[in-house]
């Protein structure tokens, strides 16, 4: 077998890093095995957590978070695919309330 040249490597990584991730964590709700950020909200209300939920959403600063992610060492196409998926996330948390 050949091996993959460092070239390739590195045109496999952005791809990846540019692609449209969506991980679902795999903790079961009461509705779902697959549950997104929206579930988790909707469990966590119905358990009783509205007030930590809405705090929790009250102090998640989209702003600061990507600024923290801009101000980090990792690569251009890194800090994308993270403020990429936070902002997705964020989105979903509120979405869920």
């Amino acid at each position: 077998m050949m091996p993959i040249s460092i070239l390739k490597k590195m045109e496999c990584l952005k791809w990846l890093l540019g692609a449209d991730f969506n991980p679902t964590g795999r903790i079961a709700t009461k509705l779902t095995a697959e549950p997104a950020m929206k579930d988790y909200v909707v469990e966590l209300m119905r358990l009783g957590y509205e007030d930590t939920v809405l705090e929790f959403a009250k102090k998640a600063n989209l702003s600061q978070i990507e600024s923290l992610i801009e101000q980090s060492f990792c690569s251009n196409l890194l800090k994308q695919a993270l403020k990429n998926l936070v902002r997705k996330r964020h989105a979903e948390l509120n979405h869920g309330i």
